[in-house]
């Protein structure tokens, strides 16, 4: 979503690096005010530094129950204090925006009316985004790293998740509050340049210079994930229960294994296969895109067999094949993560 006369912001229904987003967006956003225009991308509803997730928190009662709104990282009344003296337009970015329902869209048209709203809506393949969200999950170790097409088409029918991995669904919602004429559409997969620069490009900024900034929120590597599910089993195997991996945690393996060779380079955890169930099963969501958006638009490809050439057929297979120096490490870690459950269940 995006406001012209003082509000505006990216609404996204792929789960990208949003770290990434915004680090490469100011580095455009200076480029753009040298030149003379007048953008901002608000501090409000950022959790440190990255997209403005808290402000689509605050909208879903859902999320809320969950506990995603942080109050101390500011709501809509936190924003509208911040743009008080704002002019021009305003950006705001965060895929949790395409994760409203309809009612929850149309409370935020009535708290941006007597504004100009553009929405840019960007569209990725569902079993692309399927793969990232399982990813992210395996980061902390809350689920397997290798996945049951069970597991993932249960996501794709659970009455929550369902919709917001709907793309007719997340798009009529939006096009009944702001009209079709205030929203661009973007298939993610197709994009060649990156996301910052075609955002800049659609919304009549090219050509900015962005620069190539490192990106700070990578998918996390097939040997951290093999290193957090090893880690997973040794704590496990010395309390007794399951363990879920902290963000902290997470973070510093992600890190160990940033920057050295993985295992298989470009992997996937799911193969062509399950990739062509989930394309099957979303058909019906492609056919109401089309019936929506009109002849002659640019939807999703069909996944290729191509895709998935790196496709892991047995990733716990790769634990036994784990060096002596990652054990070491993990183990040094496992035995920090032990200590902490142990003094939180004597404390």
């Amino acid at each position: 979503m995006f406001v012209g006369e003082n509000l505006g912001a990216p609404v996204h229904s792929s789960y990208r690096d949003d770290q990434d987003w915004d680090d490469q967006f100011a580095a455009g956003l200076r480029a753009a005010n040298t030149d003379g225009a007048d953008w901002v991308y608000p501090d409000t509803g950022r959790f440190g530094g990255g997209a403005h997730h808290n402000l689509a928190y605050a909208l879903s009662d859902h999320l809320k129950a969950r506990g995603a709104f942080k109050p101390e990282h500011g709501g809509w009344d936190a924003l509208w204090s911040e743009l008080e003296e704002t002019e021009g337009c305003v950006v705001l970015s965060s895929e949790a925006f395409a994760k409203l329902s309809a009612d929850e869209v149309a409370d935020l048209a009535r708290i941006l009316e007597g504004h100009h709203v553009q929405i840019h809506l960007c569209l990725r393949r569902h079993d692309g985004r399927l793969h990232s969200s399982y990813l992210q999950r395996a980061k902390f170790g809350r689920i397997t790293f290798d996945p049951d097409l069970d597991i993932l088409l249960g996501w794709l029918q659970d009455d929550w998740e369902r919709p917001t991995f709907e793309h007719a669904t997340i798009y009529r919602s939006w096009v009944v509050c702001f009209g079709a004429s205030s929203i661009v559409v973007t298939d993610y997969d197709r994009l060649t340049a990156g996301l910052v620069p075609h955002f800049w490009a659609a919304h009549g900024l090219a050509p900015v210079q962005v620069p190539d900034l490192p990106r700070a929120n990578t998918a996390p590597t097939l040997r951290s994930l093999v290193a957090v599910w090893y880690l997973k089993e040794c704590a496990q195997q010395q309390l007794g229960h399951d363990v879920v991996i902290s963000a902290h945690i997470a973070a510093k393996i992600s890190g160990l294994y940033r920057d050295r060779p993985d295992v298989v380079p470009a992997y996937k955890l799911f193969g062509y296969g399950t990739a062509c169930a989930i394309w099957d099963e979303m058909a019906q969501d492609r056919a109401a895109l089309v019936d929506l958006l009109g002849p002659g638009v640019v939807v999703p490809r069909a996944p290729l067999r191509s895709d998935y050439a790196q496709a892991i057929t047995d990733p716990k297979a790769l634990l036994a094949q784990m060096s002596a120096d990652d054990r070491r490490e993990i183990d040094s870690i496992c035995r920090h993560v032990v200590r902490g459950h142990r003094r939180a269940k004597a404390g």
